[in-house]
Formats: structure tokens, C-alpha cells, sequence
């Protein structure tokens, strides 16, 4: 009995990229030492990028609730409204945004 294929799982669709002319030359140069095609490699690139996950997504909402409340203090101290705080005081505060800031851009703290 004859197998019947499952068309909906094909690639049947075609998409086109423009890449500089470098890329392109790295590209078919990695695709060659692979035996694969220079398509092959890219869709194997592509579906292995790793998606945004949810965790994600809440850690950009909880940044950017801290975002806001620093800008809320920094607007009050502008303004003069320190009640008492010196930059010793703020040292430490300061100190956790610019390692998060850091860790955030991909760097070690």
C-alpha cells in the first residue's frame, strides 16, 4: 500500500533575503564545507534562533516598573526635593543600575 505524504509539512513556499556581498561569499563558503545548500544553511540558522519566551517578556515589564520609579526619584531630586539624601546614600543604588545595565547589554558584572 502506498504511503501518502504529509504536504502540509513541506517547504513549498519561497522567501527571498538581500545580504551584502561578504555575507553571501561566507555564506556559500560555510554551506560548501557543510554539503549543504547555501538555503539549507540558512533555514537551519533560522530555526534555530531561540524564541523570546515568556519569562521574557516579564522581566522587560519588571524593568520597566524599576525604569520608572528611578525616574520618578531622579525627577524629585532635580527638582531639589532630596529630604536629606546624600550621594553616599545613592552610591549603592547607583552602583546595582550600572551592573544591571551591564548584565543587560551582555557583559559581566
Amino acid at each position: 500500500m502506498p504511503r501518502h505524504r504529509d504536504r502540509s509539512s513541506e517547504r513549498s513556499h519561497t522567501v527571498r533575503v538581500s545580504v551584502r556581498s561578504s555575507d553571501l561569499i561566507a555564506y556559500r563558503q560555510e554551506a560548501y564545507d557543510r554539503g549543504i545548500s547555501v538555503s539549507t544553511l540558512l533555514f537551519k540558522r533560522l530555526n534555530s534562533v531561540r524564541a523570546t519566551s515568556v519569562i521574557d517578556a516579564q522581566v522587560a515589564r519588571e524593568l520597566g516598573h524599576i525604569g520608572n520609579n528611578i525616574n520618578q526619584i531622579a525627577r524629585r531630586l532635580n527638582m531639589g526635593s532630596t529630604s536629606g539624601v546624600t550621594h553616599e546614600e545613592l552610591k549603592p543604588l547607583l552602583d546595582a543600575i550600572a551592573m544591571l545595565r551591564l548584565m543587560l547589554l551582555g557583559g559581566r558584572p
